[in-house]
């Protein structure tokens, strides 16, 4: 089912009492400040589910973030509404869209919040303030919400499911589709799962899937706890995946467990679009204590090619964890308000993370560390880029010391970092993150700065940096030779300078403010002096400033009379001089007494000196083309464009804006603004690339577009010659996935170029057609059809496009009743409860050969009616039971007959009571292939003959033995005829004759129905205890069934007939061979009617 918006409007803050909602795009944007509104009205959804529902954006103008998502309140019109009276966004981003570009459809997962039947009212906004432009219902690409429905759910409460192999798989643990392969995976969906049991407690895992190999979805599934977590387990998770491979966990809510998901030893393991959020569980540990037990939202072990995309894990215990990985993705990711850490990266001494990408998200705000490198960890080739840190940013977590013991050893070990890429779109507070990694002779100096980390580098400097507001300033891990020189590293939560095995780096004239200062670890030659360490931070209010962990050679001093540093919680005299401080004649500027591993602290502040920097410029090439071209409603090529320096280093970036451009045109450029990195890494100049679009009525005609780069008050301009010409018409349609005869398809037409508006007419390639921008259309039957779609706009300009679509036949379903009232359709394997009109018996259920609509005969003068959607009851005025059912070969009637002789004929339209000269029971009605007569058997042996004229004989059968059951062969040649005692007769039309059951089954087992196999050669018979028998004209043979329950009713599918059972399981007989057939109605089936195709 596809919708397009009833309403949809930009909103702007800048413009509060202005409408916009005839406008052809809708906004995100930050600067100006402007939200958009969708609203959607979803009927026609029924008692269905909703599996899926996707809102589909076409973007005209690209961003580098789409938009986040949230509900709003469904009371605005698009034609009145403006900022000022527009419904508030709702508390709860449901979606998110990260960088987002031209010419493309975008989708937005909404499944969680369209039940069904329903208004679906959205507001957008943007936290950047490069807005994402999209097309609005008044232009060429309308939104459109996409719903997948699948069937009615009885209920949707579960028990936990646990799935061991890929034999669990079954309905019973909560499997509602699928076969397990790649293009059929098993569906575990739609289900609301309480971890709380009768007699069980309160604890445990949700869905547990362990040793596996089966392609499976776990979809739209709740998880949560109706009471207090009372049980613990280290397997104890909302969803636990342990040794499975082709698994995914997507949009489902996950609370209350020890751990939202947990994957261990798996591999290709998608976790996409789910809520996860984890509370502090305290388990009682003895002694009126308390221990905490909850784990973070989401952990990821010994795993292989797992791929964790668009989750929100919020608010959590703490966010991910991942040890030792191959492969990860982890992209696009909400952290938000996550503990200790967003994502911990483990290792304890194994090669913890191997090729990861860690990209496109939020950590923050309310997480105390986004990213955590633990000490020991080994993380390789892994690459994390275009990160938004609101916060603390990445903390290289420094080795636990056993302070315990003597020898003072680390617990696990330093972490280890190689072949990492770590890009300067990571931002942290606004500012990049820079990584460098085997670098020689590199030179940072007075550009804004996040973070630095230095990897095995040499000759490095760090001069005129102002860091701040994150968990550690600047981290040098094995880094030979370096300078930090007149930094300020202020508010760092923890640790202003960290180093790890390194040599040779001097820190001087810093200001830090941190709660650790300076830390040292297996470093040697290390020289520190001159700094002004002025505590904060949020370890022990900043009183350990700094640390030396089996360093050698390293002085915390510049000697006497230079002097040490100034330590803000240094309280010691400056009575004396001299380098043993012994020449008490007056102060020196220097503590009397060492303060730590400084011999010589000062008294004051040291006067650091932050140099200027070098007198900046930079040079703009002219763009390359300088010329493009491009139609409306279309985006042009790319034109490079390069700044070079004219002196260096830089001190910041260069942002790039257009001017001049023609009405309905924007500009799009990457990287921007690009930071001008000087002779960082050899980098002398920035490199960008621009980009135009063009709406459908943008101004035709050549401008010349001013491009101006600047950099801090620094600026320089060039120019580009830009064309806009009549795009050329083009169409496309998208049809409804799959296409499915009986059933309405959805076609969506697309137009552009040319000039608007645009007409649209179709045909389906099977004698239809129809007109307009949207249609639907109902295929008869399956096969492959040519749909054409014409496109004319309004200079009469056409386009003709047809494509193939592949029509899906029905699957076949059936309807099957029960011994206490109940009517199920049967469909795929599964049986799905319609309704429980009564609570007596039904009887018979037989399918008009048109398969227009079934009937159902019961108990107390029952009769239903059913058309494929509902069921409704046709009263006879009668109380006596009903028995059999019969429908004319043509169709034309079905005959209903029951106790006391009571017979009937129904049309469709009316029930006539029929006269009936004998009152014995009627059990069971077959009429012959010609349809012009009846026979119908009974009590005391009774057999007659009725004639579509109304006429009934009496038929001498040759026993008084109740008869049960009728069957015509297809050829009319003649009928069988079966009851209690042993008794089966045939009927040729003019004689009966008796046949031989002596031994073949016990004479109190009553025969309840015959049918032949469609080809005629042979006829099943079944009845009480399991009893089947085929007859093939000439000898009846029992058949060795599984199952001794009592059998009723067949339905042949094809060549395979369905015999419902009573209180076991039903059958299936195929070529001699009978198989059962799982009854999930958990009631005894009294027949089975397959529907006619």
């Amino acid at each position: 089912m596809v919708f397009r918006p009833t309403d949809d409007a930009t909103i702007r803050a800048d413009m509060p009492t202005t409408n916009l909602g005839t406008g052809t795009t809708l906004v995100a944007d930050a600067s100006p400040v402007r939200d958009f509104l969708l609203r959607f009205s979803v009927t026609g959804v029924g008692s269905c589910q909703v599996t899926s529902a996707t809102l589909r954006l076409f973007q005209v103008d690209s961003s580098d973030r789409g938009g986040d998502f949230h509900t709003t309140a469904s009371n605005w019109s698009e034609g009145i509404v403006t900022w000022n009276n527009a419904p508030a966004a709702g508390p709860k981003t449901i979606a998110s869209l990260g960088s987002v570009s031209t010419g493309k459809w975008f989708e937005v997962d909404l499944t969680s919040i369209v039940p069904g039947d329903s208004i679906v009212s959205l507001r957008v906004s943007s936290p950047s303030g490069d807005g994402a432009y999209y097309s609005s219902k008044e232009g060429a690409n309308p939104p459109q919400l996409v719903l997948t429905l699948g069937p009615p759910a009885t209920s949707n409460s579960h028990a936990p499911i646990f799935i061991d192999g890929n034999s669990g798989f079954t309905y019973a643990n909560g499997v509602r589709s699928g076969s397990g392969t790649a293009s059929d995976p098993y569906v575990i969906s739609n289900w609301d799962i309480d971890l709380c049991q009768p007699g069980a407690g309160c604890g445990g895992s949700g869905v547990f899937v362990e040793n596996t190999d089966a392609n499976f979805v776990i979809r739209n599934v709740r998880v949560h706890s109706s009471g207090s977590i009372n049980t613990f387990s280290y397997y104890d998770a909302d969803v636990y995946l342990y040794n499975v491979a082709n698994g995914r966990v997507e949009n489902s809510t996950l609370s209350d467990g020890r751990s939202g998901i947990t994957v261990e030893g798996s591999k290709y393991v998608t976790l996409s679009g789910n809520n996860l959020s984890v509370q502090p569980i305290y388990i009682s540990s003895g002694g009126g204590g308390e221990t905490q037990v909850a784990g973070p939202c989401m952990s990821i072990h010994s795993s292989t090619s797992i791929v964790v995309s668009g989750n929100s894990l919020s608010p959590c215990v703490n966010g991910m964890e991942s040890f030792g990985t191959t492969g990860m993705v982890v992209s696009g990711n909400k952290f938000v308000q996550d503990g200790v850490y967003g994502l911990f990266l483990e290792g304890y001494g194994a090669a913890s993370t191997v090729g990861a990408l860690i990209e496109n998200n939020q950590f923050g705000p309310g997480s105390d560390r986004g990213i955590e490198i633990n000490d020991g960890a080994n993380v390789t080739q892994t690459t994390i880029s275009g990160n938004i840190f609101s916060g603390q940013g990445i903390d290289l977590h420094p080795p636990t010391i056993a302070d315990c013991c003597p020898s003072n050893t680390m617990v696990y070990g330093l972490a280890q970092l190689s072949s990492n890429t770590i890009t300067t779109d990571n931002l942290v507070n606004g500012k990049p993150i820079y990584y460098f990694e085997g670098c020689s002779g590199t030179s940072i100096n007075g550009i804004p700065v996040g973070q630095l980390i230095v990897v095995n580098c040499t000759n490095f400097q760090a001069s005129n940096l102002q860091i701040s507001g994150v968990i550690e300033g600047i981290v040098l891990s094995n880094v030979h030779g370096a300078t930090i020189v007149n930094d300020t590293l202020s508010n760092i939560s923890r640790f202003g300078v960290l180093a790890f095995n390194s040599d040779h780096v001097t820190v001087t004239g810093n200001n830090i403010t941190a709660g650790n200062g300076i830390q040292f670890y297996i470093s040697s030659n290390m020289l520190v002096y001159h700094n002004n360490f002025l505590g904060g931070g949020d370890f022990a209010g900043g009183a350990y400033q700094g640390m030396d962990y089996k360093g050698s050679y390293d002085s915390w001093d510049d000697g006497y009379p230079s002097g040490g540093n100034f330590w803000w919680n240094y309280n010691a005299t400056d009575n004396c001089g001299g380098p043993q401080q012994e020449v008490c004649t007056g102060p020196d500027g220097i503590g009397d007494t060492p303060f730590g591993l400084d011999r010589y602290p000062l008294m004051k502040p040291y006067p650091v000196q932050t140099n200027p920097p070098v007198g900046f410029d930079f040079s703009l090439d002219t763009p390359s083309p300088s010329s493009l071209s491009m139609a409306q409603g279309g985006t042009s090529p790319s034109s490079w464009i390069a700044a070079w320096l004219v002196n260096a280093p830089s001190y910041g970036f260069i942002t790039f804006t257009a001017s001049g451009l023609p009405s309905g045109v924007t500009a799009s450029f990457t990287r921007n603004p690009c930071p001008f990195l000087g002779d960082v890494q050899g980098t002398p100049g920035c490199f960008v690339s621009v980009s135009f679009s063009a709406t459908v009525t943008a101004t035709l005609g050549t401008t010349n577009v001013t491009i101006t780069a600047d950099s801090d008050g620094v600026s320089h301009s060039t120019s580009i010659s830009l064309t806009i010409t009549v795009a050329s018409l083009a169409a496309s349609f998208t049809a409804s996935n799959p296409v499915t005869a009986g059933r309405p398809a959805n076609f969506t037409a697309f137009a552009s170029g040319g000039s608007p508006p645009y007409s649209f007419s179709w045909t389906f390639g099977d004698g239809g057609s129809t007109t307009g921008s949207s249609a639907t259309h109902t295929y008869s039957t399956g096969g492959s059809y040519t749909v054409t779609l014409t496109t004319q706009d309004s200079a009469s300009r056409t386009i003709v496009v047809s494509k193939v679509v592949t029509v899906a036949s029905l699957a076949p379903n059936a309807l099957a009743i029960s011994n206490d009232g109940k009517v199920f359709s049967y469909q795929r394997g599964v049986f799905t409860l319609i309704a429980q009109p009564v609570t007596t018996p039904l009887r018979q259920v037989a399918w008009n050969p048109n398969g227009s609509y079934a009937l159902i005969v019961g108990d107390s003068g029952v009769v239903l009616k059913y058309d494929g959607s509902q069921l409704s009851t046709i009263p006879t005025g009668v109380t006596t039971n009903l028995y059999a059912l019969a429908w004319k070969p043509d169709g034309s009637y079905a005959m209903i007959a029951g106790s006391g002789g009571v017979l009937f004929k129904y049309d469709g339209a009316s029930m006539t009571r029929l006269q009936n000269p004998f009152t014995n029971s009627i059990r069971s009605i077959s009429w012959n292939p010609a349809g012009t007569q009846a026979l119908m058997v009974g009590s005391s042996g009774t057999m007659l003959l009725y004639q579509p004229n109304g006429q009934i004989t009496k038929i001498s059968s040759g026993t008084t033995e109740y008869l049960y059951s009728a069957g015509w062969s297809p050829n009319g040649q003649y009928a069988l005829v079966a009851g209690g005692n042993g008794v089966i007769v045939r009927y040729d039309g003019t004689s009966v004759q008796t046949l031989n059951t002596t031994g073949l089954y016990s004479s109190t087992i009553v025969i309840h129905s015959i049918s032949w196999i469609p080809s005629g050669t042979s006829a099943l018979l079944v009845g009480d205890s399991g009893l089947v028998l085929t007859y093939d004209g000439n000898v009846l043979t029992r058949v060795a069934n599984p199952v001794a329950s009592n059998l009723y009713s067949i339905s042949w599918l094809g060549t395979t007939a369905y015999i419902s059972g009573g209180s076991g399981s039903s059958l299936t007989y195929t070529g001699g061979v009978l198989s059962t057939l799982t009854n999930n109605t958990s009631t005894s089936l009294r027949g089975l009617a397959w529907k006619p195709s």
